[in-house]
Protein backbone atom coordinates (compact mmCIF):
# COMPACT_ATOMS: atom_id res chain seq x y z
CA UNK A 1 0.00 0.00 0.00
CA UNK A 2 1.44 3.26 -0.95
CA UNK A 3 0.85 6.28 1.14
CA UNK A 4 1.72 8.80 -1.73
CA UNK A 5 1.08 8.91 -5.90
CA UNK A 6 4.00 7.75 -7.94
CA UNK A 7 3.98 10.47 -10.00
CA UNK A 8 5.81 13.40 -8.55
CA UNK A 9 3.61 16.25 -9.58
CA UNK A 10 0.89 14.34 -7.67
CA UNK A 11 2.70 13.04 -4.57
CA UNK A 12 4.59 16.90 -4.07
CA UNK A 13 1.55 18.02 -3.88
CA UNK A 14 0.02 15.53 -1.54
CA UNK A 15 2.96 15.73 1.03
CA UNK A 16 2.33 19.94 0.47
CA UNK A 17 -1.09 19.27 1.91
CA UNK A 18 -0.43 17.02 4.12
CA UNK A 19 2.22 19.50 5.84
CA UNK A 20 -0.30 22.54 5.11
CA UNK A 21 -2.69 20.42 7.95
CA UNK A 22 0.26 19.33 10.34
CA UNK A 23 1.41 23.24 10.51
CA UNK A 24 -2.63 24.32 11.09
CA UNK A 25 -3.10 21.63 14.06
CA UNK A 26 0.22 23.17 15.49
CA UNK A 27 -0.66 26.87 14.82
CA UNK A 28 -4.19 26.78 16.36
CA UNK A 29 -2.79 23.91 19.42
CA UNK A 30 -0.02 26.75 20.17
CA UNK A 31 -3.19 29.59 19.28
CA UNK A 32 -5.25 27.47 22.53
CA UNK A 33 -2.50 27.42 25.19
CA UNK A 34 -1.65 31.22 24.40
CA UNK A 35 -5.78 32.09 24.85
CA UNK A 36 -5.83 29.82 28.10
CA UNK A 37 -2.47 31.23 29.26
CA UNK A 38 -4.10 34.93 29.15
CA UNK A 39 -7.22 33.85 30.56
CA UNK A 40 -4.57 32.54 33.84
CA UNK A 41 -3.19 35.99 33.81
CA UNK A 42 -6.26 37.70 33.95
CA UNK A 43 -7.71 35.70 36.62
CA UNK A 44 -4.46 36.09 38.50
CA UNK A 45 -5.91 39.59 39.22
CA UNK A 46 -8.50 38.65 41.18
CA UNK A 47 -6.57 36.23 43.18
CA UNK A 48 -4.17 39.13 44.09
CA UNK A 49 -7.27 41.41 45.00
CA UNK A 50 -8.99 38.39 47.34
CA UNK A 51 -5.34 37.96 48.86
CA UNK A 52 -5.14 41.68 49.44
CA UNK A 53 -8.01 41.55 50.97
CA UNK A 54 -7.57 38.90 53.24
CA UNK A 55 -4.58 40.53 54.27
CA UNK A 56 -6.64 43.60 55.19
CA UNK A 57 -8.88 41.82 57.28
CA UNK A 58 -6.37 39.71 59.19
CA UNK A 59 -4.64 43.06 60.10
CA UNK A 60 -7.73 44.39 61.66
CA UNK A 61 -8.40 40.97 63.30
CA UNK A 62 -4.98 40.86 64.44
CA UNK A 63 -5.17 44.51 65.62
CA UNK A 64 -8.60 43.69 67.85
CA UNK A 65 -7.23 40.72 69.41
CA UNK A 66 -4.59 42.77 70.74
CA UNK A 67 -6.90 45.57 72.27
CA UNK A 68 -9.30 42.92 73.29
CA UNK A 69 -7.97 43.30 76.92
CA UNK A 70 -8.08 46.42 77.53
CA UNK A 71 -10.68 47.56 80.50
CA UNK A 72 -13.61 48.62 79.93
CA UNK A 73 -13.33 49.62 76.15
CA UNK A 74 -11.27 46.20 75.07
CA UNK A 75 -14.27 43.99 73.80
CA UNK A 76 -15.88 46.67 72.22
CA UNK A 77 -12.67 47.79 70.14
CA UNK A 78 -12.36 44.45 68.87
CA UNK A 79 -15.67 43.94 67.56
CA UNK A 80 -15.60 47.00 66.08
CA UNK A 81 -12.18 46.37 64.46
CA UNK A 82 -13.41 42.65 63.56
CA UNK A 83 -16.38 44.28 61.95
CA UNK A 84 -14.27 47.07 60.34
CA UNK A 85 -12.32 44.26 58.67
CA UNK A 86 -14.63 42.08 57.81
CA UNK A 87 -16.29 45.64 55.80
CA UNK A 88 -13.29 46.67 54.16
CA UNK A 89 -10.99 43.70 53.65
CA UNK A 90 -14.37 40.77 53.64
CA UNK A 91 -15.84 42.64 50.89
CA UNK A 92 -12.81 42.98 49.05
CA UNK A 93 -11.55 39.62 49.09
CA UNK A 94 -15.11 38.72 48.07
CA UNK A 95 -15.12 41.00 44.91
CA UNK A 96 -11.03 39.33 44.05
CA UNK A 97 -13.09 35.71 44.32
CA UNK A 98 -15.55 36.74 42.26
CA UNK A 99 -13.86 38.14 39.68
CA UNK A 100 -11.54 35.43 39.87
CA UNK A 101 -14.31 32.77 39.50
CA UNK A 102 -15.91 35.34 36.44
CA UNK A 103 -12.92 34.68 34.22
CA UNK A 104 -12.88 31.26 35.25
CA UNK A 105 -16.56 30.65 34.65
CA UNK A 106 -15.86 32.64 30.30
CA UNK A 107 -16.69 29.39 28.10
CA UNK A 108 -13.38 30.19 26.24
CA UNK A 109 -11.64 29.11 29.40
CA UNK A 110 -13.52 26.72 30.91
CA UNK A 111 -12.15 24.03 28.41
CA UNK A 112 -8.79 24.08 29.84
Amino acid sequence: MRYYPELPAQRIRAILGDVVVVALVAFFAWLGLTVNDTFDDVASLGRGVEEAGNSVQGGFEDAGGLVEDVPIVGGALDDALTEAGAETGGNTAELGAQGESAVEDTPACSVG
